[in-house]
């Protein structure tokens, strides 16, 4: 048995990002080790997180900065649940040297150039307080950054890393560029293993189309979706999302809810990657918004399952899709958490956390 710490941005609220490091953390102890999240969140993450402080004057940016403050309240009990070492952002407050290995990822915990985000050296393993430190990563992600511009701390940071799990394929080509051992694609943590089940009392009582991240931007692609649910008959459901037409809107949701809205939908238009890999997880009828951030993460996944004519590209209509082709017919893919990748990935993570 090992004690392994995982390095991740598990603060929210965020679903996606709650649910990776959930499931990261449970599938490291089924392997039959001790995990725990390393709770730690550099300052410029830290503030930027917060809805007021990065919040801008115009009633646009008003009215989003409530948004996620209302957003964020379901998510501060089970964030506190992931981990029950004291929050902080100095990482000499942190007891690196108590694990026999530290896990970076998964998430976006790679993009260096992301102002939000702080270009933080710990996550490259290039803090001082980090040096004699066993890293490896698995899932990581470099997000939208700048290939072209890849920081010296970056290069040598992945150069230390005794194994290299990454989630896309240009975090691959970065890896492989920083001379960084030999890098693998692997799955989410969300494709591991199976998700609990809940029971919650508002859930809705209909079938339902649902909606989540800014797929539904435009008054046209609203009206053209919620047509087609209503022609389908089916209702049309927002999780967090600030689509217009909708006839149910979800604005605080617990992590768990927002997945059990994916498990019981009839078909899922999104914009985001966790909106992709639950939709697939569940093995629903998608449809999905192509938005530039999340662009490298998501054309991974779709052309590994051939759907990429499920996809709207920004600035493009959903209504150039066929709707009742994407939304009318279900993935016929296995269960992803039963997939060889999933099961080569489960293998890579206990070969690397315990070599």
């Amino acid at each position: 048995m090992r004690r392994i710490g995982i390095l991740t941005f598990h603060r929210g609220p965020n679903y996606g990002g709650f649910l990776q490091a959930f499931h990261l953390r449970e599938m490291i102890r089924e392997l039959g080790h001790e995990a725990e999240i390393i709770n730690y969140q550099n300052r410029t993450h830290h503030r930027w997180e917060n809805p007021f402080s990065s919040m801008r004057l115009t009633p646009k940016g008003i009215r989003t900065a409530f948004r996620r403050r209302s957003k964020a309240r379901p998510f501060r009990e089970v964030v506190a649940g992931l981990t029950s070492a004291e929050f902080t952002t100095r990482p000499e407050a942190v007891d690196w040297k108590a694990f026999d290995s530290v896990v970076v990822g998964s998430d976006v915990v790679w993009d260096y150039s992301s102002p939000q985000y702080g270009a933080d050296p710990c996550f490259f393993g290039q803090h001082p307080v980090q040096d004699g430190v066993r890293f490896v990563s698995y899932a990581a992600s470099c997000g939208p950054a700048d290939t072209g511009k890849v920081p010296t701390y970056v290069r040598e940071g992945i150069q230390r890393f005794e194994a290299i799990g990454v989630r896309d394929r240009k975090t691959l080509e970065i890896a492989r560029g920083c001379g960084g051992g030999t890098p693998v694609l692997v799955a989410d943590p969300t494709w591991l293993r199976g998700d609990p089940r809940i029971e919650w009392p508002d859930a809705p009582s209909e079938p339902y189309v649902l909606v989540y991240g800014n797929a539904l931007t435009s008054r046209d692609d609203n009206e053209a979706v919620h047509r087609w649910a209503r022609d389908n008959g089916l209702k049309l459901v927002s999780a967090a999302s600030p689509a217009l037409l909708v006839d149910q809107r979800y604005d605080r949701l617990t992590p768990f809810q927002w997945v059990d809205l994916y498990r019981n939908a009839s078909a899922v238009v999104t914009a985001t990657l966790h909106g992709l890999l639950y939709a697939v997880k569940f093995r629903k009828p998608f449809v999905m918004k192509l938005l530039p951030q999340t662009r490298d993460k998501a054309i991974t996944t779709l052309e590994g399952l051939d759907c990429m004519d499920r996809l709207f590209p920004q600035g493009e209509s959903v209504r150039d899709l066929d709707l009742d082709l994407a939304l009318g017919s279900s993935l016929q893919n296995a269960s992803v958490v039963s997939s060889p990748f999933s099961e080569e990935s489960r293998q890579f993570l206990q070969a690397s956390i315990a070599p």
